[in-house]
């Protein structure tokens, strides 16, 4: 496996592979602790958080 694809996590929010860079950004901004703008694809942050709570990806 190169490099790349272990940066990469399945994200069932967006029901694809990310960065896992942007899973870290994702979990964050459901938490509060950066702006969600910076994801402006996630519509629902309720439900971003109640998945994010249950993936072991973050």
């Amino acid at each position: 496996m190169d490099a790349e694809n272990e940066m990469m996590v399945y994200c069932p929010i967006l029901q694809k592979k990310i960065y896992d860079g942007d899973c870290y950004e994702i979990v964050h901004c459901g938490y509060g602790e950066i702006k969600k703008d910076l994801h402006p694809e996630i519509t629902d942050w309720t439900v971003a958080i109640n998945a994010c709570a249950k993936c072991g990806n973050n």
